[in-house]
């Protein structure tokens, strides 16, 4: 039967819902007005039961628009509630079905596939997975992101703005605590990566309590790396806090921590169940050229030990040196006579052309770097003068013994 349902418009065109009088039963078509022309088809049925394809317009974008006064719905419907799929498909002439938004009636989860592979889902209790092996139970998280292949999976916060307050975080809350992990901008934390406790205060910033800035330094209860320039920098939070506290699980003696140059291991700190040890590199075989200390007490003499207190202490006097008189063993000393704090530039300075946050600004007129000494290295010193003062005791004394026996 060949038959038309035609609706006129008040310009004088028409939209048609035709059969063809050759084959009714393969081709139903919906088309434009008359004056776009019959080869402008919008809908057809391909010839399998209950599908309809939307097939491009020449002169038009090939796009499929619902238009309501109120609220509008597009609806995709199955007669099963257990296990069938309500599923919009992506096909193009070389790929049918490349992509797809798929709901699962069964596990009541929106899958999104494309390339032909399922890469996003929804599940019903409002997880969302990303990435490969979307439908995976491999941890327990709202958020998964998984993509096995041999290369990075990311997942990218990115913020292109320059400004003091630009920065690209995540947050993080439960039950009340919030934090933050914040990349910020040059002009806000120069770069630096943040984790910052409470968010929602100190103008939703929150307050800075780990740090690394773009030289690897990190700071630790800091809110600048830059002040030192000590690769890890660590500040407590009173009088009875530790900076660093480190242990070993055992009764014996085991190590603490380890030091070491591109030469290998200088040195360690141990501990025990009772006691802490503090070594330094000296075993026979790392060392040559060893001669005996012969003018131990000349060099001890040149030593002025004073009681003293220091200006930032005045009511305690304590024993000690003054570093720069200490030459009869130089490596005992760190540091130099006179030195000045060495300065870097910070945030909110002026920095010209070919400098950055953290290089060396100037030395200050203010803050001294003052040097330091290490006491242990003076033992080999006294012991030599001790030595040589025992000898004397003992040749001094035989000649007494002879004196008296004579």
């Amino acid at each position: 039967m060949t038959g038309k349902i035609k609706l006129p418009h008040a310009s004088g065109n028409s939209m048609s819902i035709a059969a063809p009088a050759t084959n009714p039963a393969s081709d139903l078509e919906l088309k434009l007005p008359a004056t776009i022309g019959s080869a402008n088809q919008l809908l057809k049925n391909s010839g399998t039961a209950g599908t309809l394809e939307f097939s491009s317009l020449t002169e038009s974008t090939g796009a499929l628009g619902l238009t309501g006064s109120g609220n509008t719905t597009f609806d995709i419907s199955t007669g099963n509630n257990s296990g069938d799929n309500s599923k919009l498909s992506f096909s193009d002439t070389a790929d049918t079905g490349i992509g797809s938004i798929n709901y699962d009636h069964g596990t009541n989860s929106m899958q999104f596939a494309v390339a032909g592979q399922e890469n996003m889902r929804v599940t019903s209790a409002g997880y969302l997975h990303i990435g490969s092996n979307t439908s995976s139970a491999w941890i327990d998280s709202v958020v998964k992101v998984r993509k096995d292949q041999n290369t990075v999976t990311r997942l990218a916060v990115r913020n292109e703005d320059t400004g003091s307050d630009a920065s690209a975080a995540i947050a993080l809350n439960a039950s009340g605590n919030s934090w933050t992990l914040d990349c910020g901008s040059s002009a806000k934390n120069s770069n630096s990566f943040t984790i910052n406790k409470d968010a929602t205060g100190n103008s939703n910033q929150g307050y800075e309590k780990f740090r690394i800035d773009t030289d690897g330094r990190v700071g630790i209860n800091l809110t600048t790396t830059t002040n030192y320039s000590e690769m890890l920098q660590v500040k407590t939070s009173g009088a009875d806090g530790y900076g660093i506290a480190v242990r070993h699980e055992s009764d014996g003696t085991g190590s603490l921590m380890r030091f070491a140059t591109t030469n290998g291991l200088c040195g360690s700190i141990n501990g025990s169940a009772t006691s802490t040890s503090f070594n330094t590199s000296s075993d026979y075989r790392l060392k040559e050229n060893e001669v005996a200390i012969s003018d131990g007490i000349t060099r001890l003499k040149t030593l002025k030990p004073y009681r003293f207190n220091f200006k930032v202490d005045p009511d305690t006097t304590v024993d000690g040196f003054f570093a720069h008189e200490v030459t009869a063993v130089p490596e005992a000393i760190a540091g130099t006579k006179d030195k000045m704090k060495s300065l870097y530039y910070e945030e909110g300075d002026t920095i010209p052309s070919g400098k950055k946050v953290g290089d060396f600004k100037e030395f200050s007129t203010t803050e001294i770097d003052p040097q330091g000494i290490d006491q242990s290295k003076l033992v080999p010193l006294l012991t030599a003068a001790l030595q040589e003062a025992i000898t004397k005791i003992e040749t001094l004394e035989t000649k007494v013994a002879a004196l008296e026996a004579a």
